[in-house]
This record gives structure tokens, C-alpha cells and sequence, in this order.
């Protein structure tokens, strides 16, 4: 009979990751808009910034990373519903509109006899006196 002794040797190689874990809470933090002190949030908290017209609608949406409000639309018409201008303001801007002058023209029986111009918008009497 024969007797075989065998030794083994192993090397054991370990990795360890080791995280650290915050215990406790953080400090609040500080939410401003567009530079301006807003609110704070408690830490691990969440808040939630409305941004509303002054009508009460929400208003804008995110574009590269920005809060944005778009531009109006302004639709000008007479009281036939007839658009007389279109014009795009920016958003929180005002604007001013100047519409053109009204002219009427006078005939009798197709041939005109006389042209008055008057500020749109307005009411304008016109007299007309006719001569024997």
C-alpha cells in the first residue's frame, strides 16, 4: 500500500468597498429664484416652486434646463370680429399700438364728394347738408 500526502496553500485576495453613512440630517437648504431668496427646504425634503400668471393659471415650462415663459399674443379687431393687427409681446413686457386712421369717403350716386380722416377708434358725426 502506498500513502500520498498532499499540502495545499491558497492566497485569498479580498476587495472591500466601504461607504459612508450619513447619520443625522443635513443642514436645510436654501431655494432661490432667479437669485432671490425663496425658501428653504429641510434636509431630504422636497419643494415644489408654482409659477402662476395673475390669473391663476400655471404658466411656462422647462427649456434647456431653464424655467420659461413664453410670449403673448395680441390680437387686435373691430367690432366685426375682423382682425386689424396681431403683434407678440414679451412675457412681463407691455406695449403700445397705434392704429392706422380711418378715412371715409362721401359720394352721391358713385361720385365722391368729399374724404374725411379721423382717428381710429372713435366716434365721428357726420353732417351732411344738402343744397338746393
Amino acid at each position: 500500500m502506498i500513502t500520498a500526502t498532499a499540502t495545499l496553500q491558497a492566497t485569498i485576495t479580498a476587495t472591500a468597498t466601504l461607504m459612508a453613512v450619513q447619520t443625522g440630517s443635513c443642514a436645510a437648504a436654501t431655494i432661490t429664484v432667479n437669485s432671490a431668496a425663496y425658501d428653504t427646504v429641510a434636509s431630504g425634503g422636497a419643494l415644489n416652486v408654482q409659477v402662476k400668471n395673475t390669473l391663476g393659471s400655471f404658466v411656462g415650462s422647462l427649456v434647456a434646463g431653464l424655467w420659461q415663459i413664453a410670449n403673448s399674443q395680441v390680437v387686435i379687431k373691430n367690432s366685426l370680429a375682423t382682425i386689424i393687427a396681431t403683434q407678440s409681446v414679451a412675457a412681463e413686457a407691455s406695449a403700445d399700438y397705434t392704429l392706422a386712421d380711418t378715412t371715409y369717403v362721401f359720394q352721391i350716386n358713385g361720385v365722391n364728394q368729399n374724404s374725411v380722416t379721423v382717428a381710429s377708434m372713435i366716434d365721428y358725426t357726420f353732417n351732411i347738408n344738402f343744397v338746393p
